[in-house]
C-alpha cells in the first residue's frame, strides 16, 4: 500500500465507533492516516462538499438519515470518491443494496481488524482509479492527464510555475502541451521565448465545430525543448470571454493521444474557465505565503467546491520575494484544508535572468533550489497517482 497519508472521512453518529476505528487506523503498519470523523448528515455534506479524502467510511444509518441516500447522492454512487458502507447488523440483502448504490466494500462492525479495515480500504481506493470519471473517460485511457494551474490572485506567478511544470515533463521526457487560455495577452510566448505567427486567437475565430485537433495543432508553436505551445492572442482581440463550448473543444482537442495538458488559467471565473476546472484531472491552486493571497485561495477553493469539481485540488505554495516570515505551510495548509503539493522557494535574480534570456527557469538554471522544487512538483503530478507533499 502507498506510503502517502491517506485521508479518511468516518461518516457515523456513533462516537465508540469512531474511537474504535480510529485505533484500527492506527495499528496498521507501515501505512499513514488523516483520520477525520463527522456524526451528522449536515456535517457530512458539508466535509464531502469540501473534498480532500481518498475514502469515505459510511454508517448505514446516520440518525433519521439513511447513510445509502448520502452514497447515492452526495457521493454520487461513489463516483465522488470510493466508500466503504459500515453495518452493526449484516445481511444480504443490504449488502447487495450498498454494492448497487455504488459502495466499493461492506463491513460489518464487531466483525473485522485492522488488517481487514486497511485491506478494504486499499481494495476501495484502487477499485475506483478504474471507474469512469466525471468526464465519461477512465484512468489509463488515450487523453491525457490535464494539470490546470489558476492563480489565488493575479500576479502570483502562475505562468511561471504552469510553464515550468511543463518544460519539466518534457525534460524527463514526457509528452506535453501547454495551453495559455487567456483571450488578452499572457507573457507564457516571452517566458518560452517563442515567436507565434498563430495562437488562441486563431482558435476563437472558428465555429466550434471546426476545432479539432489538426486545427490546434496548426495553433501550436513548438518549443526548442519539444514542448507544444498555444500562446494567447498576441494582438487584440474583441471577444471578451472564452465560451464554456469553445474551451471544452479546445480541452477535448488537446488531450488526445498526448501524456500531458498543461493550462494557465487567468484567475478571474469565465464560462471557459469553469469549463475546464470542471473537468481537469489536478486544479493547481497558485498561492503566495502572505495572508491576503490566502484570503483569496480561500474564496477560490469554496467556489470549486460549490461546482462539485471531479479533479482533484491541490496548492501550490510560492515565494515571490525573500520574506522574513512567511506564513508556515502547516498554517495555510490546516486554514485552507486543502494538500500542498509543492513549495517553491524564492529566486527573483534567476527568475528575472531567465525572463532576460527568454526561456523556462527548469532549463536555464538546473542545478537552483527553486528549479528542484519544480521539478519535484512536476513528478508529483506525472506520478500513476497524484503525490501531495506528506504531512
Amino acid at each position: 500500500m502507498t506510503k502517502d497519508v491517506i485521508r479518511v472521512l468516518l461518516i457515523d453518529d456513533d462516537e465508540d465507533d469512531c474511537v474504535v476505528t480510529r485505533d484500527l487506523l492506527e495499528e496498521v503498519e507501515g501505512q499513514s492516516f488523516y483520520f477525520k470523523w463527522v456524526p451528522t448528515h449536515h456535517e457530512a455534506v458539508e466535509e464531502i462538499r469540501r473534498g480532500g479524502y481518498h475514502v469515505f467510511l459510511l454508517d448505514v444509518r446516520l440518525g433519521s438519515w439513511s447513510g445509502l441516500d448520502i452514497l447515492r447522492y452526495e457521493l454520487d454512487h461513489g463516483r465522488k470518491g470510493p466508500v466503504v458502507v459500515l453495518t452493526g447488523h449484516g445481511t444480504r440483502e443490504l449488502d447487495v443494496e450498498a454494492m448497487q448504490s455504488g459502495a466499493a466494500g461492506y463491513l460489518v462492525k464487531g466483525t473485522f481488524g485492522a488488517a481487514e479495515l486497511e485491506r478494504t480500504i486499499r481494495y476501495a481506493i484502487e477499485r475506483h482509479r478504474y471507474l469512469p470519471t466525471e468526464t465519461g473517460r477512465e484512468e489509463g485511457s488515450e487523453l491525457a492527464r490535464t494539470l490546470v494551474f489558476m492563480g489565488a490572485k493575479g500576479g502570483v506567478g502562475t505562468t511561471t510555475v504552469a510553464a515550468n511544470v511543463a518544460a519539466a515533463l518534457v525534460r524527463g521526457g514526457r509528452e506535453a502541451t501547454i495551453l495559455d487560455l487567456r483571450s488578452q495577452f499572457g507573457t507564457l510566448a516571452s517566458q518560452l521565448d517563442v515567436a507565434p505567427s498563430t495562437s488562441l486567437y486563431d482558435l476563437l475565430e472558428l465555429e466550434v465545430e471546426k476545432i479539432d485537433e489538426n486545427a490546434l495543432d496548426n495553433c501550436l508553436r513548438r518549443h526548442s525543448s519539444g514542448l507544444g505551445v498555444l500562446c494567447s492572442p498576441q494582438r487584440a482581440f474583441n471577444e471578451e470571454q472564452i465560451s464554456a463550448d469553445c474551451a471544452a473543444a479546445i480541452m477535448k482537442s488537446a488531450g488526445k493521444n498526448k501524456e500531458f495538458v498543461v493550462v494557465d488559467l487567468p484567475s478571474e471565473v469565465t464560462p471557459g474557465s469553469r469549463e475546464v476546472l470542471t473537468s481537469a484531472d489536478f486544479i493547481g491552486i497558485v498561492v503566495e505565503r502572505e495572508p491576503s493571497c490566502v484570503l483569496h485561495a480561500e474564496k477560490n477553493l469554496d467556489m470549486l467546491r460549490a461546482w462539485n469539481v471531479g479533479g482533484t485540488v491541490g496548492l501550490v505554495l510560492v515565494d515571490r520575494t525573500p520574506r522574513s516570515a512567511p506564513l508556515p505551510v502547516s498554517t495555510i495548509r490546516a486554514r485552507l484544508n486543502c494538500d500542498v503539493y509543492g513549495t517553491i522557494p524564492a529566486a527573483p535574480d534567476v527568475y528575472q535572468e531567465a525572463q532576460t534570456q527568454g526561456g523556462p527557469l527548469v532549463l536555464l538554471a538546473p542545478q537552483h533550489d527553486a528549479v528542484g522544487a519544480l521539478v519535484e512538483l512536476a513528478e508529483r503530478l506525472s506520478a500513476e497517482k497524484l503525490l501531495p507533499v506528506p504531512v
